[in-house]
């Protein structure tokens, strides 16, 4: 199963379970009464919604997609999925994608712990253990403690981006994605 099919997955049940939520508070909030259990605290929450905002224009730059993209690109936040970061050219043509947080925690355990990890290789150097694709290398996910981060490229293979992307293939462009991988871990 593809990291964004998985994606896709998770962003639906979030939505479901923040409905849910949603409608709960309503109908508590018109009729409980009832105070915080002692103890109870912020520190309950997910991890994920401990963690910062990330900036990705204080993590990256411009130049950590040079050996990926052929083109220039411009680093931003990804309004989409919050906390993750692209690499986008300028014709739109080709992009970098990096998701960190607890989100790729579903597709980590999908590709290292189920039929499909068959499909990935290991990846030396990248947080404490990390994956490729191994039939071009063009996703990779890693771990770094409770950390999880991924990158792919988006539009690889579809027509008129080729020349977008780097003609490397295989581990070595994993160890260049990976590399994007290394430095939000470092910036966390």
């Amino acid at each position: 199963m593809s990291l964004l099919k998985l994606e896709l997955i998770a962003l639906a049940c979030a939505l479901g379970a923040a409905s849910a939520c949603a409608k709960s508070k309503a109908e508590s909030s018109r009729s409980d009464t009832s105070v915080a259990a002692p103890g109870a605290d912020a520190s309950d929450a997910s991890d994920e919604d401990n963690q910062a905002p990330v900036d990705c224009s204080k993590i990256y730059t411009s130049a950590d997609a040079v050996g990926i993209l052929n083109l220039p690109a411009k680093v931003s936040n990804d309004t989409l999925w919050p906390g993750s970061c692209t690499f986008d050219t300028a014709n739109e043509g080709g992009s970098i994608k990096v998701r960190p947080g607890a989100s790729i925690e579903m597709a980590w355990d999908d590709v290292t712990k189920s039929r499909d990890s068959v499909k990935y290789a290991p990846l030396a150097g990248i947080g404490e253990r990390a994956v490729r694709l191994a039939s071009n290398g063009t996703e990779i996910l890693a771990k770094k403690g409770k950390v999880y981060c991924a990158v792919e490229l988006l539009g690889i293979g579809q027509s008129g981006t080729e020349s977008d992307f780097t003609k490397t293939r295989g581990e070595e462009l994993a160890k260049k994605l990976g590399a994007l991988c290394n430095k939000y871990f470092a910036a966390k």
